[in-house]
């Protein structure tokens, strides 16, 4: 919690720092993404934590087995539902990152 803080407020000594210096200008497009950005990890947040709630019901017990198996189920659901999410809101485009993808492997 303490590093997640610290981030934030460096983040908004450098905004600031940058705004008196009159270099920082935020674009109504940003503003656009960053909110399409909030709205698909909340979705992804509301379904992790009902997939979480209906994985206990379905399976009560909590052996070391089962517990990494809910956790992948659990991390493959919220990982598809934030793609999902995001490419209905427009902030990810999967044909430009198979392209960056494939070109990154034909260099190497």
């Amino acid at each position: 919690i303490a590093t997640s803080i610290a981030a934030f407020v460096s983040l908004f000594q450098y905004i600031h720092g940058l705004k008196k210096l009159n270099y920082w200008h935020l674009r109504p497009e940003i503003l656009s993404q960053i909110k399409n950005i909030v709205i698909s990890t909340l979705v992804m947040g509301i379904i992790i934590f009902i997939s979480k709630y209906a994985l206990e019901l379905l399976i009560p017990n909590n052996t070391i087995g089962l517990l990494i198996l809910k956790l992948i189920v659990i991390g493959t659901i919220g990982l598809a539902t934030f793609l999902i999410f995001a490419k209905i809101t427009g902030i990810l485009d999967i044909k430009s990152i198979i392209q960056t993808i494939l070109s990154r492997r034909k260099k190497a």
